[in-house]
């Protein structure tokens, strides 16, 4: 296939191209990944599972739970540890994700 300079095409070719790129962006979507079938449900099925580690806090192993607090200034659901050395998310952007909440 010969790649044209767009201003070589027709009228009709122009609006054939930008329909034909209009309908993979429709059935691929931003993200440029296009799956059917039981690709997307098994996709889907993974995205969720991993939001649901996320959402019940399994990334947030707290040894000592008086060596975390929230963050002061930010939304309670940061925290921090008392070296204010690291600071956690604690699942709840994954939590809104999962019930589809818009916000947190």
């Amino acid at each position: 296939m010969q790649i044209r300079p767009l201003e070589d095409l027709t009228k009709d070719e122009l609006i054939a191209l930008i329909q034909r790129e209009r309908e993979r962006y429709e059935a691929v979507g931003a993200g440029g990944v296009s799956l059917m079938g039981d690709a997307k449900d098994a996709e889907i099925a993974r995205l969720r599972e991993t939001l649901q580690f996320y959402a019940d806090g399994d990334h947030f192993i707290r040894h000592d739970d008086s060596a975390w607090d929230t963050v002061s200034g930010e939304p309670q659901n940061l925290y921090e540890d008392e070296s204010n050395t690291a600071t956690v998310e604690d699942g709840t952007f994954a939590r809104a994700a999962l019930t589809q909440q818009e916000q947190v």
